[in-house]
């Protein structure tokens, strides 16, 4: 994303605009983590998973190809595994630790950045770029995300950032110690 934001190339618009999008899916993942996270798996497989899938092809329709569906059932089944693996203990502590703090980091940084956009720098993101390239006759649809891409580019950077040093916090602390001596 960082490169996107930084310096983008004209003729990646179309993942420009994948990315703006994938950020604002990022909102229903996060949400679908959580629930994933705490619900019996029959409720994920039988109503999260449909109702969830129903919001990915709704985004997928404003991006050209499939990359938001790939993406989301890549990660449905990432889950759909942990889910079935019965985890308990640490293994599941951390998962929900994780689905939780991942939605409080978003909605922190979504606000932040919402609030701040006209602060966020433009970096190569500049509506001569946007317009010259071809992004903004693009987009089919508007919102913050996507009609100031710069705005999405700065907060995944920040998310994902933040995402892996969260990772490696919880996983350091779940991880049993090793013993001396062998």
């Amino acid at each position: 994303m960082a490169r996107y934001w930084i310096s983008p190339d004209p003729e990646n618009t179309d993942r420009l605009l994948t990315l703006a999008v994938m950020m604002g899916f990022e909102f229903i993942m996060v949400h679908s983590g959580v629930f994933m996270a705490v619900m019996p798996k029959k409720v994920s497989l039988f109503f999260l998973i449909p109702a969830y899938s129903l919001f990915a092809l709704a985004m997928n329709s404003m991006v050209p190809g499939n990359s938001i569906l790939w993406l989301y059932f890549g990660v449905v089944l990432v889950r759909m595994r942990f889910a079935f693996s019965n985890p308990k203990g640490p293994e599941l502590q951390a998962a929900t630790t994780t689905s939780l703090c991942a939605v409080l980091i978003y909605f922190i940084l979504l606000v932040i950045f919402a609030l701040g956009a006209e602060a966020i720098p433009r970096l190569g993101l500049t509506d001569t770029f946007l317009i010259e390239s071809g992004y903004r006759a693009s987009i089919t649809t508007g919102g913050l995300f996507i009609d100031t891409p710069h705005v999405p580019m700065a907060m995944g950077v920040v998310y994902f950032t933040l995402l892996a040093f969260l990772e490696v916090l919880i996983f350091k602390h779940i991880s049993p110690p090793a013993k001396q001596g062998d």
